[in-house]
C-alpha cells in the first residue's frame, strides 16, 4: 500500500501545484497549457484514465424514476 499512497500524494501535489498556477478551480479547469505543461493531463488530481471513467459515469443518461408524493 505504501506505493498507492505514495502515488495519491503525488497527484494532490500536482493539483495543488496547478491550483497555484491557475488560480481557482475553473481556471485549472479551463487552463490551456496543454502543449507546454508536462503536468496539464494531471490537473484534476487524478490519472486521466480515472478522469474520463468518472466523467462518463457522471455525464451517462440516468434512467427515470417516477416517486409517488
Amino acid at each position: 500500500m505504501p506505493e498507492a499512497e505514495a502515488g495519491r500524494q503525488a497527484l494532490r501535489a500536482i493539483r495543488r501545484q496547478c491550483m497555484l498556477c491557475a488560480g481557482d478551480r475553473g481556471e485549472v479547469r479551463a487552463c490551456g497549457a496543454r502543449e507546454v505543461c508536462v503536468l496539464w493531463r494531471y490537473r484534476f488530481g487524478v490519472r486521466p484514465q480515472t478522469y474520463k471513467l468518472v466523467r462518463r459515469r457522471f455525464f451517462a443518461p440516468r434512467p427515470l424514476s417516477l416517486l409517488e408524493l
